[in-house]
């Protein structure tokens, strides 16, 4: 059933919203289910569909019809509800793999390969230089929002200074379970004498905002 689509319609929210009235209900009515994440509503129709709408009712993230109860359930139970991948996000996508980032390297030292970038880091140098063909590489590709493969760039330059820290600076690695509106995702943390730090977010925020060489050295200065 995982991959049937005939079991189930992915729509946006404001158009389940409109079905779900079409059959005399609205968003005010009480959800018959509750999902493992909590941000989802579920609303049981008359022709025996089964609507899961999220709790912020953004009218543009997805909802989805399912055919009968019994699919539903079979979604709820496996934790992840298939709202296809061009509308999840990267920690969405690729949670298992992030979870294995440790054991299983390859799944961000693939995409920096390909940049002449070599791996594992041995030193703050190493990381320099990385950081600016990550950085050439968005730079020559950039939109006004980063697209889904820079973002997968940039995520994997992280993970990569995230074991570097961990190697040799003495980090312990938190992995830190959670959910976007409906899948689980994990967040990578690590901790050192009682500091936290999400290199994950930093790199985003960090190639958003890189406009000169003082802005690089203020990060790899935030790695020591």
């Amino acid at each position: 059933m995982n991959s049937d689509t005939s079991q189930y319609k992915v729509i946006p929210t404001r158009d389940c919203i409109a079905y779900i009235e079409k059959y005399g209900l609205t968003i005010d009515d009480d959800s018959d289910y509750r999902i493992k994440s909590t941000s989802g509503l579920v609303y049981t129709l008359s022709n025996n569909e089964v609507v899961l709408l999220p709790t912020n009712f953004d009218l543009d993230y997805p909802g989805i019809v399912f055919k009968n109860l019994d699919v539903f359930k079979y979604y709820a139970a496996l934790d992840f509800f298939p709202i296809g991948e061009q509308n999840m996000t990267w920690f969405e996508r690729y949670n298992k793999q992030i979870q294995q980032f440790r054991e299983k390297r390859e799944f961000y030292s693939n995409p920096l390969e390909t940049l002449n970038i070599t791996l594992p880091f041995k030193n703050t140098e190493e990381i320099k230089s990385a950081f600016l063909k990550v950085e050439s590489f968005i730079a020559s590709t950039k939109c006004k929002d980063f697209s889904f493969q820079q973002v997968h760039m940039i995520y994997s330059f992280g993970l990569a200074v995230t074991n570097y820290l961990i190697d040799y600076k003495g980090y312990k690695l938190l992995l830190k379970s959670g959910y976007e509106n409906y899948n689980p995702i994990t967040n990578v943390l690590i901790e050192k004498n009682g500091g936290i730090k999400d290199i994950l977010t930093i790199s985003l925020i960090d190639f958003d905002s890189y406009r000169s060489e003082n802005d690089l050295m203020k990060f790899l200065n935030f790695l020591n």
